[in-house]
């Protein structure tokens, strides 16, 4: 794997990552409305599964964002490169068709 390493010394998240790594561990989630209703006409109109296509898109959106691809390797905090977004086959193809 292909990747770059953040220097937590001169990263501007520094204090809230050494704060969550090693006072507050905890996790993350995050939950928002979103207006889907031309992406379900789009579905109906390609007849394309509505499960895949949501991995997909929330996988390409979430992993646009370099803070949400990092990771620990060895003890220091990464950033892959690479990174590859889950795949969408067109039509009745797609895997759960």
């Amino acid at each position: 794997m292909n990747y770059s390493k953040v220097d937590i010394d001169l990263w501007d998240r520094k204090e809230h990552f050494l704060h969550y790594r090693n006072v507050a561990q905890c996790g993350f989630s995050l939950t928002a409305k979103i207006d889907i209703t031309h992406l379900l006409s789009s579905l109906v109109e390609k007849q394309y599964k509505f499960y895949p296509t949501m991995i997909y898109l929330i996988s390409k959106v979430v992993n646009s964002y370099s803070e949400f691809r990092m990771a620990i390797k060895d003890e220091e905090l990464i950033i892959p490169y690479g990174f590859q977004v889950a795949s969408r086959r067109q039509g009745n193809e797609s895997p759960g068709a």
